[in-house]
């Protein structure tokens, strides 16, 4: 019994910890100078009908290449393995 109390408490204590680190990353995009990605600002710019409505967009949130299943860490991932080749 003992070990499916510690494997629930490693998944507990994981979810935890990856909770943490959305939580840092969302309040913290200033830090990380996610203003510098201009994608929301270059569709709202590009739209010559103001057809877009920015509460629909919802919040964008840019993630550290540290953070893993991140974009930025799939594409580093991939650009590795593409070097190695």
């Amino acid at each position: 019994m003992g070990s499916k109390l510690l494997q629930e408490y490693t998944v507990d204590a994981w979810a935890s910890i990856q909770q943490n680190l959305l939580n840092w990353t969302r309040f913290n995009q200033k830090k990380i100078q996610a203003d510098v990605y201009q994608s929301l600002c270059d569709a709202v710019v590009g739209d010559r009908d103001n057809n877009i409505n920015l509460a629909e967009r919802g919040q964008r949130i840019i993630f550290l290449s540290s953070f893993i299943g991140s974009e930025c860490h799939m594409q580093q991932l991939f650009q590795d393995s593409m070097a190695i080749c």
